[in-house]
């Protein structure tokens, strides 16, 4: 979902960490350890409370109730702006998509934070299956993930095209299932050597959302 339909809305970030006294690389390494990150997308950190006090806890300043409230506060500003504000050239593709008869699925490696304004996007229209992976405990690149979603949308792996911008080794995981893949570099492009391992598992390299319209339906 973020950074192939959703812009996350980065520099809104300071809302998060300047409450806190801390910098923006102390916020991120503390909401982004390994242990953390992986406990966020799994589920196993899987209310907003929980991640936040794990996020907390990892900082090395002791954290006011008024500052607790401020970053989280800070912290849904940045996730309603990020579902609500979509890009009018996606919302045009998948429109048009929907239309033409595609079944559309969503696999998204999240946490609970990150669907609390699912509701109010734009995008849910749209959709058909939407899997978010704190809920259901799996992670791409699992093969499980895609497996799930092309049963929730009814359709074979040979049929399906997963569109992603290459984060967590997701199209690895999609060409393991048989998917067909294509990489869009819409709203994010990776450093050269992240983009060299994605482009071995891509069928198709995109740097709009027009190129996937004229992709899939001509």
């Amino acid at each position: 979902m973020f950074w192939t339909l959703v812009d996350p809305h980065s520099e809104l970030e300071h809302f998060e960490y300047e409450p806190l006294g801390v910098s923006r690389e102390m916020w991120g390494l503390a909401n982004w350890t390994k242990k953390t990150g992986k406990q966020r997308g799994n589920g196993k950190l899987g209310t907003p409370e929980a991640i936040m006090d794990r996020v907390f806890a990892n900082l090395p300043v002791k954290v006011t109730e008024e500052a607790r409230n401020k970053a989280v506060e800070g912290k849904k500003l940045r996730m309603r702006t990020a579902l609500t504000q979509i890009d009018k050239e996606i919302l045009e593709c998948l429109e048009t998509l929907k239309k033409s008869g595609f079944k559309i699925g969503l696999i998204s490696n999240a946490d609970a934070f990150d669907d609390m304004f699912w509701d109010e996007s734009p995008l849910k229209q749209y959709f058909d299956d939407v899997i978010f992976s704190y809920r259901v405990r799996l992670l791409k690149p699992d093969r499980r993930i895609y497996k799930l979603s092309l049963k929730n949308l009814g359709v074979m792996a040979k049929e399906a095209v997963f569109v992603g911008d290459g984060g967590s080794d997701e199209h690895h995981g999609a060409k393991k299932v048989g998917m067909t893949t294509v990489w869009t570099e819409y709203l994010h492009t990776w450093d050269e050597k992240t983009r060299a391992e994605i482009g071995k598992y891509a069928d198709l390299r995109i740097e709009n959302f027009k190129e996937l319209t004229e992709y899939l339906i001509g």
